[in-house]
């Protein structure tokens, strides 16, 4: 095989482009089994191409013992060439086609998520005369995650994993992500209550509240139809702040009557739900201005930071 590599320029470039298919498959750790049937396919579709090509053995006198060896060499290197082409087919349809269906995959175990914190929010709104989760201006608690730790300690949320997106870079520890007590979090300071409130809140944002006639006041549950309330957690380093849930392509937003769209836009109802109608990562500005921010955001931003700007 490596000395028909060498003397082939074409199959190299070939393999080359197969081991570019493959890549997207090494960063998945999950075993997927082969489609039913494949092996016995390939092995046919060989076989059949084998006996396409009638290659004649080379005029001379053999025993019958050195015609099969030989024959057995030839086949062999037959066989090689056309399972490379085989599976560089395979390879180009294929697996686009199987990395396609898992991001689909974990497209839908995202929006399955969000539809559970978005029953678990209604819940806690009619614990609490309709209102949203209401974030501290200050303190230790001054977080947009603090939403996890109120629902999970509140016993509005079962499993731990809803607040992780299944193709987020936090789903590989989700089986030990564990929102924090409120008593854990006055506990902290510095830096470890900073790693605290960047974690807390899982792979999702939530949404700020808004601000009133210079007043912090959280969401009420009117159930519209455009005024985002969860999402996928808008990212630190990506243009616009697009979420890096899924690639970087698009996330899930969660609205207040319950439906949930897959967004490759930031606007939603001419509104851009990671940012503020003045264009920060803080509170809305009206009772209308959906601002969803990602878990360590404070509502309200310091006078120096809109000065600076």
């Amino acid at each position: 095989m490596e000395k028909r590599l060498q003397q082939d320029s074409k199959l190299r470039d070939e393999l080359k482009q197969l081991d570019a298919r493959l890549e997207p498959l090494r960063a998945i750790e999950q075993q997927f089994a082969a489609p039913v049937g494949l092996a016995e396919r390939t092995c046919e579709l060989i076989r059949v191409r084998a006996k396409k090509d009638k290659v004649h053995l080379p005029a001379g006198n053999f025993s019958a013992s050195n015609q099969t060896r030989s024959r057995r060499r030839y086949w062999s290197a037959v066989d090689v060439v056309v399972a490379a082409g085989v599976v560089a087919v395979a390879a180009m349809l294929l697996f686009p086609a199987l990395v396609n269906s898992r991001f689909h995959s974990r497209l839908t175990g995202c929006q399955n998520n969000l539809r559970v914190l978005h029953l678990a929010l209604m819940q806690y709104a009619d614990a609490n005369q309709g209102f949203l989760p209401a974030i501290p201006t200050e303190g230790n608690l001054a977080f947009a995650g603090v939403y996890a730790p109120l629902l999970h300690h509140g016993g509005y949320t079962g499993e731990t994993t809803v607040f992780i997106c299944p193709s987020s870079n936090m789903a590989r520890e989700q089986h030990r992500f564990m929102p924090p007590s409120q008593t854990t979090l006055q506990s902290q300071h510095g830096k470890a209550l900073k790693v605290l409130q960047r974690k807390s809140g899982g792979s999702y944002g939530y949404n700020l509240g808004y601000v009133v006639d210079g007043r912090y006041q959280s969401s009420w549950n009117y159930r519209r139809t455009q005024y985002a309330v969860l999402s996928d957690s808008p990212s630190f380093y990506l243009a616009n702040r697009q979420s890096a849930n899924h690639g970087g392509l698009g996330q899930n937003i969660m609205f207040e009557d319950g439906h949930v769209q897959y967004l490759t836009s930031l606007k939603a109802a001419f509104d851009d739900v990671f940012l503020s109608d003045r264009g920060y990562v803080e509170a809305g500005r009206h009772i209308n201005d959906a601002v969803i921010g990602h878990s360590s955001a404070n509502p309200i931003l310091p006078i120096s930071h809109i000065f600076k700007d």
